[in-house]
């Protein structure tokens, strides 16, 4: 179970980088985003959701341990 658990959070840690790295306009115009965008820009959020599937990615390997 945990290592189903850890592949989920790799998975979606990998795809909120690579669509902050891409600035993919499906992921930053999405209403849940759009706060983010807003308040620090677009630039910003990009960095914001980076850090965030950097810290997933993280927690993966971490749960693993």
């Amino acid at each position: 179970m945990q290592i189903i658990i850890s592949i989920t959070f790799a998975l979606i840690g990998a795809l909120t980088i690579y669509m902050s790295i891409t600035d993919n306009d499906i992921f930053f115009s999405s209403p849940l985003s759009d706060f983010f965008v807003k308040s620090i820009g677009r630039k910003g959020s990009r960095f914001f959701y980076g850090a965030i599937g950097a810290v997933l990615m993280l927690m993966s390997i971490f749960y693993i341990l």
